[in-house]
């Protein structure tokens, strides 16, 4: 039996906007007793992956972590890999970003450590050609992907787990294949059964070298892997078999057994992740034929044939994805513009680089796009960076048409002293509204998405069909109650919610924005036309909508018009928020967890308490109110949960227009310090 080389490693990050406490947890069961274990066994050579944002956390809270893992270095024990500092996708993000995030991440461990990292760790594994010659310019010289990854590349056999090269424009980097088998089966199996497995793979002459790179929360922090890295558990006897069977597996460091390497095949790999992330980009229907496809192909490995999605497809599947995405790229834009001063335009790109944390782009087995607090920790970061690109004594308030998330028609953005307001054509809805002084986005929300994994109890809830965001124009028929709109059980009178509007006028001068959209209002089976006019005026700390509605038809149009404004806080509990109702007072303690409806209104006044503001919704006259929460139904690690999103707030108006006759009013929002 020839001897294996064996790489076993770990891999931990936790997402930008993670809680302490959660951190702290995670710490305790997983980072602190898997090192000590390791640390028991200084002749097992291993590898360690952290992001830059763990380490960091290090720094403030357990110093004495990184004196072990620099122990460990320096005994030539452990190596480090490298990677992007904040851990992103890496072909999300633009390319001088991806070196950049390296080479931060890589001056730290050179720093930390006294040793510079020579192998990157790809998030997710999520692998597109062109990353070969970024890696290569990094100066990182192998990277992991999964043995499925070979497989997709056409490589059958002994070829699959054996090292190679891949190239683009010229440049290089090494391939180690990761033996998905063994990962798997990490910490389920036994430690035996585990060891076992290596010395068939050992055994069967195909493999030169077995990877195994865990994730960390595999390790105490996932239900059911609890107590793995205490002391007499299943880490510590897998250890204990790896350290005393090295006839049939030694355990090297990655960088060393690379070194070692003379001539590889050279391999290109298509655009891939490992299984499980090719099928969550697709909508649940699609998910479920891609399994049955799979299913009828597994046999000799005809399942690799089928991809399904791809990682990108995120950002068609999840709208406030895309919006995050195009956030990122706006303010990539918007940094790279910085001339003269280095020192702000270098604070201004590590602050972005935080808001492309992996986690909030996309939804799998954690809660992901779902987290209202990893997609805040995300545009906090942008606005943040936004903020310090403005050079002080020149920068001016303005309007300025943008396609922003790149949909071939152009976006509007006004750019304040106090506030940032995005304009979008579709539905003539405020899609993005920042509090520069506090770095809050009020409309980063999230819709009510179908899912796989939802019943009929959660589907109940309701079902979004367009983003929740503001100024989001409905005409109802008069007999819609508030359940049937909380739950999505009502059809449009006139649907303006999936109309493109049309641009009016753009007075950048007075900070204006005119747009018009004409639909057909249905009564009776018979369609009558319905012109809708919105003027957004822009100030310091205001976004005031002026609405025209005309009845273009031969006869007596009435209907309810129901404008819809959704604000997102970071929590709704009692100490978080507060809502108040202008004269009609207090609205109760319950009003932002269970919802309200009130008649009457003339001003909404939301109470931010984390934030220290105000965020108020003045009406020109009286209106009816229907105020109420958005959660939406995610599954992450530890099962389906609620998770709050927003809290909407829709007023109503019942109009009656005569052929020819307009309707006018105003709703003004406007932010202030509390």
């Amino acid at each position: 039996m020839k001897k294996l080389r064996l790489i076993f490693g770990v891999f931990g990050s936790k997402p930008v906007g993670t809680d302490p406490e959660q951190l702290e947890t995670v710490y305790q069961k997983t980072y602190k007793p898997f090192l000590t274990v390791l640390y028991g066994f200084p002749k097992i050579r291993s590898c360690l992956h952290f992001s830059g944002q763990l380490f960091d956390w290090f720094e403030e809270t357990h110093p004495e972590i990184l004196m072990v893992i620099s122990e460990m270095v320096k005994r030539k024990q452990l190596e480090i890999i490298g990677g992007g500092y904040y851990e992103p996708i890496f072909p999300l993000i633009p390319t001088k970003d991806r070196v950049g995030q390296i080479e931060l991440l890589t001056t730290y461990i050179r720093k930390r450590f006294g040793k510079r990292p020579r192998g990157c760790w790809i998030p997710e594994r999520v692998w597109e050609p062109s990353l070969a010659s970024v890696f290569s310019s990094s100066g990182m010289e192998y990277i992991f992907l999964d043995d499925r990854h070979f497989m997709s590349a056409g490589l059958r056999g002994e070829k699959i787990y054996h090292p190679c090269i891949t190239e683009d424009q010229g440049k290089t980097v090494r391939v180690l294949p990761l033996t998905s088998r063994l990962n798997r089966m990490i910490p389920f199996a036994s430690p035996e059964d585990v060891y076992a497995k290596i010395g068939e793979i050992a055994a069967s002459e195909e493999h030169e070298v077995a990877s195994i790179m865990i994730d960390a929360d595999m390790l105490g922090y996932v239900p059911g892997t609890e107590g793995v890295c205490e002391a007499g558990g299943w880490m510590e006897c897998f250890l204990r078999l790896v350290d005393e069977n090295r006839g049939v597996a030694i355990p090297v460091l990655p960088g060393q057994f690379v070194r070692s390497l003379d001539s590889l095949e050279k391999v290109y790999f298509p655009c891939t992740a490992y299984e499980e992330m090719m099928q969550w980009p697709l909508p649940p229907e699609q998910q479920m034929d891609l399994e049955f496809v799979r299913s009828r192909t597994e046999k000799d490995n005809g399942s690799i044939y089928v991809n399904g999605g791809y990682f990108r497809q995120f950002l068609t599947r999840y709208p406030e994805s895309n919006l995050l995405y195009a956030r990122m790229m706006y303010t990539y834009l918007l940094v790279n513009q910085v001339q003269r001063d280095r020192a702000r335009k270098k604070s201004a790109r590590e602050e972005s680089w935080r808001g492309q944390c992996n986690a909030p782009y996309w939804h799998g087995r954690y809660n992901g796009v779902y987290d209202n607090h990893l997609r805040k920790a995300a545009y906090r970061s942008f606005i943040t960076a936004e903020k310090t690109t403005r050079e002080r004594g020149i920068f001016t308030t303005a309007i300025h048409p943008v396609d922003i998330d790149f949909d071939g028609a152009d976006e509007y953005i006004y750019q304040g002293q106090n506030i940032n307001a995005y304009i979008h054509r579709r539905s003539g809805m405020l899609f993005e509204l920042d509090y520069l002084v506090s770095g809050w986005n009020y409309l980063d929300t999230m819709a009510r998405h179908r899912e796989r994994y939802h019943d009929d109890n959660d589907e109940r809830l309701g079902i979004d069909n367009y983003p929740r965001r503001a100024f989001l124009d409905h005409v109802l028929y008069d007999d819609v109650t508030f359940s049937q709109f909380k739950t999505m059980q009502f059809r449009e009178a006139a649907d303006f919610i999936n109309q493109r509007y049309d641009l009016d006028e753009l007075d950048r001068e007075h900070k204006r924005l005119y747009l018009h959209c004409g639909t057909f209002l249905h009564m009776n089976g018979v369609p009558m036309p319905l012109f809708l006019k919105k003027g957004y005026n822009f100030s310091k700390n205001s976004v005031e909508v002026e609405y025209t509605i005309e009845n273009r038809s031969s006869v007596t149009s009435a209907f309810l018009f129901a404008p819809e404004i959704n604000l997102s806080l970071f929590a709704n509990a009692q100490e978080d928020a507060h809502l108040f109702l202008g004269d009609k007072g207090d609205a109760g303690d319950d009003a932002l967890t269970e919802g309200v409806e009130r008649g009457g209104i003339k001003e909404i006044a939301l109470h931010d308490n984390r934030n220290h503001a105000i965020v108020s919704i003045v009406l020109d006259s009286r209106w009816a109110l229907w105020s109420f929460p958005i959660y939406t139904i995610a599954a992450g690690l530890r099962g389906k949960r609620a998770v709050y999103q927003s809290n909407a707030f829709v007023v109503r108006k019942k109009l009656s227009l005569e052929p020819g006759e307009s309707w006018s009013g105003i709703i003004t929002m406007k932010i202030e310090k509390k």
